[in-house]
């Protein structure tokens, strides 16, 4: 854990919340709201029925027992600035790798980046952009901006490599690969991006690396003109 806090991006903003992550307090998200609130970060929990208000057709506790959300749900929280988490944690074993998200993914990988503000608003307008595409290829490219960004975004600063993907930073195997200069790290580029299919079951040989999040945030603009509005 200490080689990826020490890989991650500047924690100016998020420093807090990786502290409420550590080993002994996983678990306890109402720790977690405390400490985000120390810091006027809002931070709330999503109960069943804030859930199937927002989206009436889901059925909470099937989401539950299968572990995941629809995607239709997903996106609509996002756009709500409403994360969804799992709360099933791996084993020590599996820091290497694992394919599915759990808790440690989700709170010590995604949330932290929550707090910072440009990042918010990409993730907000994301999902709000997803909620509305109906079609599986336009969604399937988005998908793409989603993964090379949210889950395994790069970022230069002060002239060298940081990670801020959760899929990085919460991977032990992953984050070594960058460390290593295991995959190729290009500038991050639109068409590129949308262009690169993702895979989900190896290592990543390519990844894109940004100077600022207000580049990403203009992605999602970009690609909502070209592939939603037309």
């Amino acid at each position: 854990m200490e080689k990826q806090l020490g890989e991650s991006m500047g924690v100016k903003y998020t420093g807090v919340l990786h502290v409420a992550a550590s080993p002994d307090r996983v678990n306890d998200l109402e720790d977690l709201m405390k400490a985000a609130s120390e810091f006027k970060q809002p931070a709330s929990y999503v109960s069943a029925g804030e859930a199937h208000t927002m989206s009436p057709w889901l059925r909470a506790d099937d989401a539950i027992k299968i572990g995941f959300l629809p995607g239709e749900a997903f996106f609509e929280m996002l756009a709500a600035r409403k994360f969804p988490t799992t709360t099933w944690l791996r084993s020590a074993d599996s820091l290497e790798y694992i394919p599915e998200p759990d808790i440690f993914h989700d709170v010590f990988g995604h949330v932290p980046m929550h707090a910072h503000p440009i990042f918010a608003d990409f993730l907000q307008r994301y999902g709000s952009i997803c909620a509305k595409a109906k079609d599986a290829e336009i969604l399937e490219r988005l998908g793409r901006l989603f993964w090379y960004t949210v889950e395994f975004g790069l970022i230069r600063q002060n002239g060298k490599i940081k990670v801020y993907g959760s899929g990085v930073i919460s991977s032990h195997r992953e984050c070594t690969n960058v460390i290593e200069k295991g995959c190729e790290v290009r500038d991050f580029n639109l068409d590129e991006v949308l262009a690169t299919p993702v895979k989900v079951d190896e290592i990543q040989k390519r990844l894109f690396a940004i100077e600022t999040f207000d580049q990403i945030y203009n992605a999602v603009q970009e690609a909502e003109r070209r592939l939603v509005v037309g």
